[in-house]
């Protein structure tokens, strides 16, 4: 029988501090956990793991630009509601696969043109849509979701209730 996994909340403090609001700016780079309201990835972002992981928690996230993990540890991104992902913009395209997370626990998500993604993407919703140029490159874990993927790619492996792919 199919056993559904089970993304390990524990991982997450209970007391990150409350960081409020959040926009980049130039040359930004965010090098320790925190929880943020809104975050707002319209100019290029860093994370930095050289010292340590880092797990930032965002209520809503809205991503039109790149995000680059350095440092050898891991970088893990919760977003507990609304995520909108518009490229161009690639997510982790300098740095080992492996130490990327992104966790998004809303009820639909959308990755719309010509994104590049490179990590674990752990989605907890039912819809979750990848159209236009999206690259896809390490592992997808949706276990509940319908994934559409139109006109984009995976490399590597994917976990889903159910899967359509169309080439437009």
């Amino acid at each position: 029988t199919f056993e559904p996994i089970q993304i390990d909340h524990s991982i997450v403090p209970s007391n990150l501090p409350d960081l409020g609001d959040f926009s980049t700016g130039k040359d930004h780079v965010m090098n320790s956990s925190g929880h943020y309201y809104n975050i707002n990835v319209s100019t290029p972002l860093t994370i930095d793991t050289t010292k340590n992981d880092v797990i930032i928690v965002a209520d809503y996230m809205n991503i039109s630009n790149d995000i680059h993990v350095i440092g050898n540890n891991r970088a893990i991104l919760i977003v507990k509601n609304n995520v909108n992902m518009n490229g161009p913009c690639s997510i982790n395209y300098t740095s080992k696969h492996s130490n990327f997370d992104l966790v998004v626990q809303a009820w639909s998500l959308n990755l719309q043109n010509n994104i590049q993604f490179y990590g674990q993407l752990y989605f907890e919703g039912a819809y979750l849509y990848a159209r236009n140029k999206i690259e896809i490159s390490g592992a997808v874990f949706a276990p509940i979701a319908n994934v559409e993927l139109s006109a984009s790619k995976l490399r590597g492996a994917i976990d889903c209730k159910t899967l359509s792919l169309t080439q437009e």
